[in-house]
């Protein structure tokens, strides 16, 4: 009974070690998951700063057009000012030179067609800057968009991540705390999901002198069904998942059986099947 204790005890300590090493990875992969989100972090305030600068030099380059423009249209006002004052005094030196006024007219309306055509290049150039900043906004507004659904995919996978390793270390704990128990008589046929004996002895299936040594070897094979999934501590025992069928063979020691599943043969807790 004290040899039993004992190793009961150092399989506990083994749990606990293997829980220990389990946390450290999980704290390990927190640590790696806030580093990332602090990259991902940076690289947005890159990505806003970017686009604050691009934005900037729209606005300078929009304010340098207009300037362009207000210039342009400034000096040819100066021009038609000039010319017409210099028509006015040239009909006031010469009122009879006909044929000098008719080719001033044709170069006022030459110098007015040549503004209308200045002035319609210049609002084309204003609504094809506006409709390419239109279409950048929408650019930046969807990027934005699908960066936050990233993130937020990303959060979910990892908080589903989070609980199915919450959820395996239950198992594990619980596991380990059926192990630790106190021994107790073992009914073989109380199994809640037992199939039953299925007629075949274990001398006719198995080496009995392969066998390791057990507290009680069944005459016939047992099936029972798993309650839950297990994952194996040892490299004696069977990792198995809820709804499998294992073979037993015997009782190994107390709250323990020693089953076959898929030609993989080890222990498993009797509070699991």
């Amino acid at each position: 009974a004290l040899q039993e204790q004992h190793e009961r005890q150092v399989k506990v300590q083994q749990r606990q070690e293997h829980e220990r090493q389990q946390r450290a990875r999980e704290e390990q992969e927190a640590r790696r998951q806030q580093e990332e989100d602090e990259q991902r972090r940076q690289e947005q305030g890159r990505r806003e700063e970017e686009r604050r600068r691009l934005e900037e030099a729209e606005v300078l380059k929009q304010q340098q057009l207009k300037q362009q423009q207000e210039q342009e249209s400034a000096r040819l006002q100066q021009q038609q000012r000039e010319q017409q004052r210099e028509n006015e005094e040239e009909e006031d030196d010469d009122d009879d030179d006909d044929e000098e006024d008719k080719m001033m007219r044709l170069r006022r309306e030459e110098e007015a067609a040549e503004a209308e055509r200045l002035e319609e290049e210049i609002r084309q150039e204003l609504v094809k800057s506006k409709l390419e900043r239109t279409a950048s906004a929408k650019q930046r507004s969807f990027d934005e968009q699908e960066a936050r659904r990233q993130q937020e995919r990303e959060e979910e996978e990892l908080k589903r991540q989070r609980e199915r390793e919450e959820e395996e270390l239950r198992r594990a704990a619980e596991a380990a705390a059926a192990a630790a128990a106190p021994p107790a008589d073992i009914d073989i046929g109380a199994g809640r999901a037992r199939i039953g004996n299925t007629g075949m002895r274990v001398a006719d299936r198995y080496r009995l002198d392969l066998l390791p040594p057990l507290d009680e070897q069944f005459e016939f094979v047992q099936q029972a069904i798993a309650l839950f999934d297990y994952d194996a501590i040892e490299d004696d025992e069977l990792t198995f998942k809820a709804g499998d069928t294992i073979t037993l063979i015997g009782v190994a020691q107390p709250s323990w059986y020693f089953g076959d599943l898929r030609g993989r043969v080890g222990l498993l807790p009797a509070n699991y099947c």
